[in-house]
């Protein structure tokens, strides 16, 4: 994709950013898997501004979505040309995918329709479970991971963990850093990343960065 194209991609993200924010999409739900999407609002600018830097970055050709709730990366991914997939535990989220991601989004991970991609993105899942899924979690993914892994996180200190009631795992950046070590080799995002201080990035053991 040319810079040409990625800059129009931009200004019509900052564009769709105006009539989200105006129509009031976006509303907090008490509680997880089906009360927790309904109501909430869909596709926010960050999706796709995040994306395409994120594509910049690792140039994954398959990327899988853990935890993708209504699709809008995997949506993101795919209008960049990218063979993405999702998946969540919510049946009500998939159902309601998100454009382009409707029938790439699952609940099975059995039925994805490939077994390993070179990126897994996995945006503020973990800090909703305990820390024994957290491993289970960590441990899919690492089955899941050719090369690249890319958390974000919501973490102790962080003003927006209370503001979610699903928020149940409170850590430190540098506890969730030595967690992640014991599955994939770690590393901060760029600074250059929206959100940076909720990334962290893995790889794959063995794969050279």
């Amino acid at each position: 994709m040319t810079i040409a194209k990625k800059k129009q991609r931009f200004v019509g993200a900052v564009e769709f950013a105006v009539s989200v924010w105006i129509s009031g999409l976006v509303e907090k739900m008490a509680d997880y898997e089906q009360a927790y999407w309904v109501g909430r609002g869909s596709m926010e600018p960050k999706h796709y501004l995040q994306v395409v830097s994120w594509s910049e970055f690792f140039r994954p050709d398959t990327v899988l979505d853990y935890g993708c709730g209504t699709g809008e990366y995997v949506h993101s991914w795919l209008d960049l040309g990218v063979e993405a997939y999702g998946y969540d535990v919510s049946k009500h989220a998939v159902s309601n995918s998100y454009g382009q991601a409707g029938g790439r989004c699952y609940n099975s991970l059995v039925e994805l329709p490939l077994s390993r991609y070179d990126l897994v993105t996995c945006y503020d899942v973990l800090e909703h479970l305990t820390e024994a899924q957290v491993d289970e979690t960590l441990r899919a993914i690492a089955g899941l991971a050719t090369k690249d892994v890319l958390f974000s996180i919501c973490m102790a200190g962080d003003a927006n963990f209370e503001r979610d009631s699903t928020h149940i795992l409170c850590r430190s950046r540098n506890w969730w850093k030595a967690k992640l070590s014991e599955y994939f080799d770690v590393c901060d995002a760029p600074p250059g990343f929206l959100f940076a201080h909720q990334l962290i990035i893995g790889r794959a053991r063995g794969v050279k960065w």
